[in-house]
């Protein structure tokens, strides 16, 4: 963003990687991609109407210690899990100018979120957050291979209908 105001809130809370922020990551830092994987990015996913779909964020953390281990698929509570982005230090982006898309898209300005209708929050936010534009970008990556074999396709859908369960209450 042109105009950052070294506030914070685009960290506050990690947003989704798209695959080339992985590989701008890792030269930034001068890892390999595994290595920025397994010391400071987590496997999220997306869900929409094909099911579970993989994608990387950066690690939460709370008071400089990790909500999970780096490298790993987060558990389904972890997107209600308060914490920063583990790149913020001092309220500053340790890979600005470089920093993935979705934190250089973000607008300090809140009079955009003033104008949103409570009644259609939900679908400014998942307009907003390129849902679908993001699942295909991840769908070329294998990101399978470091998910643990546990959270399987069954253990995904059950996931999936338990909370389109809690959102039709």
């Amino acid at each position: 963003m042109k105009n950052c105001k070294m506030c914070g809130c685009c960290c506050a809370e990690p947003g989704w990687l798209e695959p080339k922020d992985w590989d701008n990551i890792a030269k930034r830092l001068g890892l390999s991609k595994t290595e920025v994987l397994n010391k400071y990015l987590v496997i999220d996913y997306l869900a929409n109407q094909t099911g579970y779909h993989y994608v990387l964020a950066p690690l939460k953390v709370l008071e400089g210690k990790p909500l999970i281990l780096p490298g790993q698929r987060v558990p389904w509570r972890y997107a209600n899990l308060s914490g920063q982005c583990i790149f913020l230090k001092d309220n500053l982006c340790l890979l600005h100018p470089e920093k993935p898309k979705e934190c250089r898209d973000y607008q300090c300005d809140n009079s955009s979120l003033e104008k949103i209708s409570p009644n259609n929050y939900v679908e400014e936010v998942l307009k907003a957050s390129q849902r679908e534009k993001l699942v295909k970008l991840w769908e070329r990556v294998d990101l399978k291979k470091y998910v643990d074999k546990r959270y399987d396709k069954v253990h995904c859908l059950r996931n999936l209908a338990l909370e389109q369960r809690i959102m039709s209450v």
